[in-house]
């Protein structure tokens, strides 16, 4: 007797978040996460772009420095802005607010 299996349902976005979070841990620094998700479709099927954030204290979500988009079917990564890309975006925005990025880590309250 054959058994059906029961069809997965679609990749829900805090599930796109979690994949990720998981690809920005194994491959940047901790000062990188990700943002909330956005849907979009195509002939091809659906899709989740999460933004990827550099943060800093005083900053929170900074700036963008790349995306990747999770398949809503698979929850497989299959584009995403280039490693070397993101980090050297990220160093852009470091360098261009140097100071604030500096003052505001003076900021914070030692224990």
């Amino acid at each position: 007797m054959a058994v059906r299996q029961a069809k997965k349902s679609k990749l829900s976005a805090p599930e796109a978040v979690g994949i990720a979070q998981e690809f920005v841990a194994e491959h940047l620094t901790d000062l990188m996460g990700v943002g909330v998700p956005w849907r979009m479709q195509s002939p091809l099927g659906r899709i989740w772009v999460v933004p990827v954030w550099i943060t800093y204290p005083g900053f929170e979500q900074a700036a963008t420095i790349g995306s990747m988009a999770v398949d809503e079917n698979s929850g497989a990564i299959i584009s995403w802005t280039p490693v070397e890309e993101m980090k050297l975006n990220a160093a852009r925005f470091h360098t261009t607010n140097r100071e604030l990025i500096a003052t505001n880590f003076q900021a914070i309250p030692k224990n």
